[in-house]
């Protein structure tokens, strides 16, 4: 009896990890599909790697935007900004990072606020090159690198 009790315990475990990875993966292409219908200039880039890529990449202008990943542990979609681009402001679904900006999109609403997000962010980032934004600070140079 107590083993049949493991088994089944083990078996609704099982079925829950498969059920919330194929949540998380739909979250994913979801993401991937509005972002492009959205925003053309931005697409899916190749992940370079021997056997299954252990993430999805995005790109724009010709250089990686964003990096994103399942995290069926966390039960969410990890989307981290390439550090090429700057984030305009910090998002409710930000979480702290060293690298730009990380979003945790754990839900349909969330997705929402991740497409508003990168959109800025490539619309900030263009205007920063462009020299639209005024001060170098603004631009995300520091008082070394300013002409």
């Amino acid at each position: 009896m107590k083993l049949a009790r493991i088994l089944l315990s083990s078996l609704n475990v099982t079925l829950y990890n498969e059920r919330l990875q194929d949540s998380l993966q739909r979250l994913c292409g979801t993401l991937f599909t509005r972002l492009v219908e959205r925003a053309p200039h931005i697409s899916e880039g190749k992940v370079m790697t021997l056997g299954p890529p252990p993430y999805r990449r995005l790109d724009c202008d010709g250089r990686a935007l964003a990096y994103v990943r399942v995290r069926p542990r966390k039960r969410a979609v990890r989307v981290e900004l390439s550090g090429l681009w700057m984030a305009p402001y910090t998002p409710v679904i930000a979480i702290p990072s060293y690298t730009g900006a990380t979003l945790m999109v754990q839900s349909e609403q969330d997705i929402e606020e991740a497409l508003v997000f990168i959109m800025k962010t490539v619309e900030y980032t263009r205007k920063a090159y462009r020299g639209e934004l005024g001060s170098p600070k603004a631009q995300g140079r520091t008082d070394s690198t300013a002409a």
